[in-house]
């Protein structure tokens, strides 16, 4: 029933969440690609050309099948965001606008019961339901303008819901926070913007003509078009959108799937025997029956279809609960997706799953039922009387010391060593997983930080941008640079071509000397004609260290050799590369830049991602606004990340406690059959040892005893490479986001804690199940 209702819930995480991710593009007859041109609207363009050019020359690619757009408000506001207010990226649109479109773009999944004036109410993303918002109530944000005349207006409506809108509703596509509003709110909001055309942007609807084209690549050439045309742009296509939202719930499903499939290996191991003790007890019975005229694939049939029937009653079950426990689960990753999952019923996919398991019961069946073919009758009988008997007693009660009581433990212990291989194999499979989910859990529930600390250890502090001098050679930077607590300044240019690739080019004035990402091949580049590419780039271009790249800025484009394989948190194509081999492509001194800064927190004595390393951050952040005022924009990365995973955290806890559970509840059955087993094989032994005065208290203490060896050396041996390795297994499933190490924390009493949960565990289950022996009667046994 576990094994069954884990491939249920993690084969509907793995298929059903992305079946129902794309299917929304269907529904919602959505463009497999957005693009957005910033500080472009009807009649103004920041860019040498404008809002219709630009549609035009869109629509001229063979690719597209057609081109909407429409115009919206883009600002920055502060609003409150779990319970804290924080300051962010906005954009406003229309309600009419959208509708204008000509087809459903969007849908409205929640709204307000009471009725709500007319030009008071908004719509926000689903997703904000979950960060403390709720239909009915207030929403208060502000809008802050910049520049030669900043100022701030407040704005208060109520939530009349939450909307769904593929591309634009997940809060991991870093794009805009889009709020959705009336047409007299967007006039009103219009009005107090007047005639600043750099507040006003457009969104373009791309939709192809061939599904299966690759949109990545679409989506750098026309990124490359808007900057040829001086346009700043954004982006996002219908793969990227799939593969980041569906990231947590693949993650998550992978997980439940290897403990699906260690729980089937142990449920296969277990029904062989559970078979073989069974001929074992009834070998005298079959021999008679054989004898008798009955055939072998009779009695194997028989034997068989009980299993069958067992394993069907057990599985549809299983199957049923994992339906209902996959809702509660996709809950947990709503707040990532934007996606408001509600699971149908799979009925194919249930049918595969129990031929799958009925498969297999059937395949170790047969193969375990062919001693009776093979025993003749008169052997079985045979072998059946004697059994168990004249076997060697390895503990002599008259010259073995210690404990009667642990004694008879240890003699229970080695009397069948079957039984004791099963439960070894059994522990190791279940330390193993259960040590990568004790890792996993610390390292990533521990605290907010850890999840970006495992990844990328290199994750800016704060970024800065600057808005009309930019360049490696700012005011700002040089200020950085000659404070004692600032580590490096990181200078990001955005958008360099590489092999038809969009790729974001970073570059240090000493790389060696700056707190990086985790390198895992190689080494950061040195000297001018040399790079470093993150897991993702590498994975696209197939290359590896000591091959050649060609980047490209405009019509200009310089060899590289990759030095090294690095992975960042940024889930997109990136280079490092130093400052020198930067220039070679061309001045970058007017453009507009964005630069990562790194505080020196070691020399300092802070240790990282503490309260005091947040509240350093945040002076230098206010020093910073003193001193440049409008001339930049800055985002506390660390801060900003922190609020951002806190639900993300909370999943993280709630995968590790149920992967746990679920391994301690499956530890528990194995312990509960074969207590079940060895008390039946052993009834007479009990029996014997209750004639001679021995409480059932003391029986059921030296049943659960004699298990606990097997699980500890079972538990050790999965538990001590499970901890050491737990780290690259987790770092394999989240490759394909271009994770290929993962800087995990790992320490002594990890395994220590696994072998004392586990054991307890089992003491408690086969104590428990012991019960039974209370009811035991020597009367019967000798009448029998």
């Amino acid at each position: 029933m576990i094994c069954s209702t884990l491939i249920s819930l993690g084969a509907e995480l793995k298929i059903g969440f992305k079946s129902f991710i794309e299917s929304k593009f269907v529904k919602y007859d959505s463009s497999d690609i957005i693009m957005i041109a910033h500080g472009v609207s009807d009649g103004y363009s920041s860019g040498r050309i404008g809002k219709n050019k630009l549609k035009r020359k869109l629509l001229s690619d063979d690719v597209t099948e057609s081109v909407d757009s429409i115009e919206y408000i883009e600002s920055v506001a502060e609003y409150e965001n779990f319970g804290a207010w924080e300051e962010r990226a906005i954009s406003i649109v229309d309600i009419n606008e959208l509708r204008a479109l000509g087809h459903d773009r969007f849908d409205i999944v929640e709204s307000c019961d009471d009725e709500i004036p007319d030009g008071n109410g908004i719509y926000l993303p689903a997703y904000m339901k979950y960060t403390g918002h709720n239909v009915g109530e207030d929403f208060e944000f502000t809008l802050k303008e910049r520049g030669n005349d900043p100022k701030e207006t407040d704005y208060s409506y109520k939530i009349a819901g939450f909307y769904e809108m593929p591309l634009f509703d997940s809060p991991a596509i870093d794009i805009v926070t889009m709020l959705i509003v009336p047409d007299e709110i967007y006039k009103e909001i219009k009005d107090d913007i007047g005639s600043d055309h750099g507040r006003y942007s457009s969104v373009f609807y791309i939709t192809l003509k061939e599904k299966n084209t690759d949109t990545e690549l679409l989506t750098t050439r026309f990124n490359k078009m808007f900057s040829d045309n001086g346009v700043s742009s954004g982006s996002c296509s219908r793969d990227n959108y799939v593969m980041i939202c569906t990231f947590y719930p693949s993650f998550t499903s992978v997980f439940f799937l290897v403990v699906a499939v260690i729980a089937a290996f142990i449920m296969m191991i277990m029904t062989g025997f559970r078979i073989s003790t069974e001929i074992e007890e009834n070998l005298a019975e079959y021999g008679s029956l054989k004898g008798g005229g009955m055939k072998s694939t009779e009695i194997r049939a028989s034997i068989i279809l009980t299993f069958i029937i067992i394993t069907l009653a057990a599985a549809v079950p299983g199957i049923i609960a994992g339906w209902l426990i996959t809702p509660g689960v996709s809950d947990i990753f709503a707040f990532h997706s934007g996606q408001i999952w509600k699971p149908e019923f799979d009925l194919s996919l249930s049918l595969t799953i129990l031929l799958l398991l009925l498969a297999s019961v059937l395949i170790i069946s047969v193969l375990t039922t062919i001693r009776i073919a093979v025993i003749s009758p008169l052997s079985a009988i045979r072998e059946g009387i004697a059994a168990h008997n004249f076997r060697r007693n390895p503990f002599p009660l008259d010259k073995t010391k210690g404990g009667l009581n642990y004694l008879l433990a240890l003699k229970l212990y080695s009397i069948n060593m079957k039984q004791n291989m099963l439960l070894i194999i059994s522990c190791i499979l279940i330390g193993l997983i259960g040590s990568v989910a004790t890792v996993y859990g610390y390292n990533l529930a521990a605290s907010p930080s850890d999840l970006i600390r495992c990844i990328a250890p290199g994750s800016p502090d704060m970024s800065f941008t600057m808005k009309k001098e930019g360049g490696n050679d700012s005011p700002v930077k040089r200020y950085l640079e000659s404070l004692d607590n600032v580590h490096c300044v990181e200078f990001q240019l955005h958008r360099l071509e590489c092999s038809d690739y969009e790729v974001y080019a970073r570059s240090f004035d000493d790389i060696d000397n700056a707190r990086l990402s985790i390198l895992n091949e190689g080494r950061f580049p040195k000297h001018a004609n040399e790079v470093a590419i993150n897991v993702i780039f590498s994975d696209a271009l197939r290359v590896g260290v000591g091959d050649t790249i060609e980047l490209k800025k405009d019509k200009k484009s310089m060899g590289y050799i990759v030095t090294g394989i690095y992975q960042d948190t940024i889930v997109d194509k990136c280079i490092y590369i130093t400052q020198r081999g930067m220039d070679r492509l061309g001045d970058f001194d007017g453009l507009r830049s964005q630069n990562n800064v790194y505080i020196d927190y070691e020399s300092m004595g802070i240790e990282m991602y503490s309260p005091e390393m947040f509240k350093l951050s945040g002076e230098l952040e206010d020093d910073l606004r003193s001193r440049f005022g409008d001339k930049i924009d800055i985002s506390d990365c660390m801060a900003s990340a922190e609020q951002e995973t806190k639900v993300e955290i909370v999943a993280f806890k709630t995968i590790a406690i149920l992967i746990m559970a679920i391994l301690g509840t499956l530890s528990a059955a194995i312990i509960v059959l074969i207590a079940k087993t060895v008390m039946i094989s052993r009834r007479r032994y009990f029996g014997i040892l209750s004639a001679g005065g021995f409480p059932s208290k003391m029986l059921r203490k030296q049943l659960a005893l004699s298990f606990i060896p097997n699980v500890i050396i079972g538990t050790i041996l999965g538990a001590v490479p499970g901890t050491i390795f737990g780290a690259d297994v987790v770092a394999r499933l989240l490759r394909y986001v271009g994770v290929a190490k993962l800087n995990m924390r790992t320490c002594w009493w990890m395994p220590v804690a696994d072998v004392i949960f586990f054991s307890l565990i089992c003491f408690a289950a086969a104590y428990i199940i012991s019960s039974k022996l209370k009811k035991l009667s020597v009367y019967e046994l000798v009448s029998e």
